[in-house]
Formats: structure tokens, sequence, C-alpha cells
């Protein structure tokens, strides 16, 4: 990875996406973007690819929108990434977005050097001066354009000159999209009194050095926050983990669906086209259970879970708690 960055993000704008890919589909769309986009599938992290041909100059309102609601950004340079129009317009949206909201790009520089796009030489040259032609009575948007990338170009980013093996590459992007989402998810509700406090009590309950499968139990009256404190737990630490579910009102599901309906709607979510969770290191969070014979119906055996993985169940009764063999309650 090309040097670092210290900033923590700040979104203040709704999100959809985890991720948003900029890159030139006729140089990679077939290649490098499809193997980075299925990885990131694989860990549960929604990218959004624009899947048409990048035909015409403008930029369609739905694509605006994907761009607004996107929390992390890839651009992904290539030879011809500046010949498009469409991509220059993307990028100056996405450096917007990110002045405006704090948010994180990720240049990866593919078979291309960062300084010939910095400095817009070789490929990147020959396409600003048919820009200039194209677009001679609005220069300032074509400076504009060049403002931009070298801006991106002088991000901490990815090379792919020097991590020459493909899969490497895109393992790497990988982790530090995940790394920089687990920021993101470190945000709390601030009309959620108190849930800082909780949520960093329950980190330590969690002993993520721990190989083990631990059970642990968040035991309370109705109505303080057990259902709140569970989905920001979800959403804080989904990213440490292959794969994961919440089941919210779970015996309210059970009682109206009954148990194996509910347990077939949330396995398929942890096998992820997986045949066995055996090797996975996986999340559960079940909120509000009452019933320990069903809760471990609902389970099944925890040892046929990969190591590291945790289990978190919310109840109102603590000996249902106790029952399930919580770690710590």
């Amino acid at each position: 990875m090309l040097g670092s960055s210290s900033s923590f993000p700040v979104s203040t704008s709704t999100t959809r996406y985890h991720v948003f890919l900029s890159f030139r589909g006729e140089d990679t769309r077939k290649n490098f973007i499809s193997h980075l986009y299925a990885a990131l599938q694989r860990k549960r992290i929604q990218a959004y690819i624009d899947e048409r041909a990048q035909k015409g100059e403008e930029i369609s309102p739905a694509l605006q929108t994907a761009i607004e609601e996107s929390k992390i950004y890839v651009l992904v340079f290539s030879e011809n990434y500046a010949s498009s129009t469409w991509c220059l317009k993307e990028l100056t949206m996405i450096l917007n977005c990110k002045k405006r909201y704090g948010r994180d790009v990720i240049p990866v520089f593919y078979k291309v050097d960062p300084s010939t796009v910095r400095k817009q030489e070789e490929r990147y040259k020959e396409a600003f001066e048919e820009h200039e032609q194209l677009f001679k009575d609005d220069m300032e948007k074509v400076q504009g354009w060049k403002d931009a990338l070298t801006e991106a170009a002088g991000l901490s980013g990815w090379d792919s000159n020097v991590i020459r093996s493909e899969n490497t590459l895109v393992e790497g992007i990988v982790e530090d999209i995940m790394r920089k989402l687990n920021l993101y998810s470190i945000s709390y509700d601030p009309g959620t009194i108190g849930i800082e406090k909780h949520i960093e009590s329950i980190q330590l309950l969690m002993h993520f050095e721990s190989s083990d499968i631990r059970i642990i139990g968040i035991w309370g009256m109705g109505g303080i926050g057990k259902t709140t404190i569970s989905e920001q737990i979800y959403h804080t630490f989904t990213m440490q983990f292959d794969s994961r579910s919440l089941v919210l009102d779970t015996q309210e599901k059970i009682k109206r669906d009954g148990i194996d309906a509910v347990r077939k709607k949330y396995m398929p979510e942890l096998l992820n086209e997986v045949p066995s969770l055996k090797g996975m290191r996986i999340l559960i969070i079940l909120d509000d259970v009452t019933d320990s014979v069903q809760l471990k119906q609902l389970l099944g055996r925890c040892d046929s879970f990969g190591q590291g993985s945790r289990i978190i169940i919310t109840s109102r009764d603590k000996q249902v708690l106790k029952n399930a063999g919580a770690d710590d309650i």
C-alpha cells in the first residue's frame, strides 16, 4: 500500500453502499474489476458497479445518487481512464463527496504509474490534448479534471506495478476497505445515551484475540435498549467476521413462523453459498430470546461454527442466558 492515512471518516449523508467502484470499463471490467467485485461480494461488502457500458456524456441521476450514497470510493486508474469524460466527471463528483462528507477515496493504479496519472503524462497527456480541442470554449472544466487527477493520484493507494500478483492486490484492497468500514461503523447514535459505553464493554467480552467460540449474553428488562445495542454491535463489528446474521425480535418470529422457518432464513445468510460453516468465523446475534430449549434448537451445534465465532443473545430472562452456556452476561 502506498502511504498511509490517519484521518477518521465522518459521514453526514445517508449511505446505501459500502463501496463505489469507478473505472474505465474497456480497460478493466472483464478482468480486474470482475475479480475485485467478486471478492467484495464474498465478504458481504455492498459495492456499486455500473453494469452498463459507458455511453454518452452525461452521468445519470441514478449514478449521481449512488455516488452520494457510498461510504468509500475505489478509483481504478488504467491506461485509458482519462480518455473518458464520463470517468472524469465521476471522479470530480467523488472528490466533492470526499470534501463534503470526509469519506475515504482509495486510488488503484492498474498497469499505470502513479506519476503518469498525477502529472498527466503519456496516454493521459494525449487524452487531455483531445479534451482541450473538444472543450476549447470551456477550458476551466478541463483544468478541473486535471486538478482532480492530480489530487486523487496523490492519495494513499495501491500500485499493480508493486504488487504484481492480481490476487494479492485484490486481497489487499478488500482488507483495506474492511478496515475503513470498521472505522465508519464505530459511530453511535447521539440520541442513545450511554450506548458507546455499552458497546465498549461488550467489545471487551468478545475477546477477539481468542480463537474459542464464545457466547455473550445481554440481559435486562424490556425497553432499556437491548435491541438498539444489538443492532449497533452488528454494524460495528460485522467486518471482523467471515459471515454474519442479525435476527431481531426472535421470539416473535418463532411464535409467528416457527423455529424451522427462522433458522432457514438466517442460515443461508451465514453460509453465503459455501457448503459448511466449520472453517468460517461467524457472528450471530439473536435478539429477544425467551426459551432456552427453542434457542438450542435454533442454534444447533455451536461447534459446527469456525474458530473465533461469536454468538450474542439478548433476553429479559437471565436464566435463559445461563442455560445457553453464555461465557459472559
